[in-house]
């Protein structure tokens, strides 16, 4: 049988919760490709993705991704620098 907080755990994992980092929610258009050009400016700056969770969301007539992850070996202001000229909208930021 599996649980509520099963499933609970299994999602605190995978957003890497537990880990000390910046967590990091951006708005993306649905186009291919993208998201590797995300990971690689995390990459770049010398950040290490330890969770990762992404969503599609509907706005105004259009389908985009919330991308969140949990990067960790970067700094906060340092990852914003790198991301704002790969997504359309920095949605949230904070250290962890």
């Amino acid at each position: 049988i599996i649980t509520e907080t099963d499933l609970f755990k299994v999602l605190l994992t995978q957003l890497g919760a537990r880990r000390a980092g910046v967590r990091l929610t951006v708005m993306v258009p649905n186009t291919r490709g993208l998201l590797a050009k995300v990971t690689q400016a995390i990459s770049a700056v010398g950040g290490n993705i330890v969770g990762m969770a992404i969503g599609e969301v509907t706005q105004d007539g259009a389908t985009r991704w919330e991308l969140t992850f949990k990067v960790q070996e970067v700094d906060r202001e340092r990852l914003v620098e790198a991301l704002r000229p790969v997504v359309d909208k920095i949605v949230d930021v904070r250290e962890m």
